[in-house]
């Protein structure tokens, strides 16, 4: 669709991000966001960019050529970014089965952490969570650590998020799903781990934010 606007008859790899971007909603989105890029400011940046370096095609039609990635993702960081997108395509692809509120606030090593809500699906769930600090500072991705009392094996992996300076917010994609005799969930946050890539100026954060809520009301 993007490049049908700008009457361009090749996808590249701008029209793609430009794609992301205007959904705006997705783990893409959420990601770049939470590498501190503006979404708006993205788009007009590679619009120029395109509108500049328009060759002509025979026909008399114009043409963008494909957009190079001046540094790509290292290999572990791009299988990781493989796997968490798998898993949020299966798990929102997945029936609901309900959304529990948790509304619960843990604070530690000047950061106070909120839990949102946890949404349970068939493939999984989303953890909603807030942060606040108490100095401006970047803080890198939250590690958190989840379990029940039927002792389920769980992973939990921040799926993006976007703020800076004192506040946060994002989601987490816990798998799998809790079973049905599992009655009460534990989520502890044991702290923020610096990013590798790209480096944000963010250090490790530790302390320990707990928090214990039943799955049905």
């Amino acid at each position: 669709d993007e490049a049908r606007r700008m009457d361009h008859h090749s996808i590249g790899t701008a029209h793609l991000l430009l794609g992301l971007v205007r959904e705006g909603q997705g783990l893409a989105a959420g990601v770049l966001e939470s590498l501190g890029v503006n979404l708006d400011t993205v788009r007009r940046e590679v619009v120029s960019v395109l509108a500049q370096s328009r060759t002509g095609e025979p026909g008399g039609r114009n043409v963008a050529p494909m957009t190079v990635v001046p540094t790509p993702l290292p290999v572990d960081e791009a299988n990781r970014a493989l796997e968490l997108f798998r898993w949020y395509v299966a798990i929102g692809a997945s029936p609901l089965r309900r959304v529990v509120g948790i509304g619960q606030v843990a604070a530690d090593a000047g950061v106070s952490v909120e839990l949102i809500a946890l949404e349970i699906r068939e493939a999984g769930c989303v953890l909603y969570w807030k942060a606040h600090t108490d100095a401006e500072r970047p803080l890198g991705d939250p590690q958190f650590v989840v379990s029940d009392d039927a002792k389920t094996q769980y992973s939990a992996h921040p799926a993006g998020w976007t703020g800076s300076g004192r506040e946060m917010k994002g989601e987490a994609l816990v798998v799998p799903g809790p079973p049905d005799e599992a009655t009460t969930m534990r989520v502890e946050l044991t702290g923020f781990a610096a990013r590798r890539f790209p480096p944000l100026g963010s250090e490790d954060v530790r302390g320990a934010w707990r928090f214990e809520f039943a799955l049905r009301s």
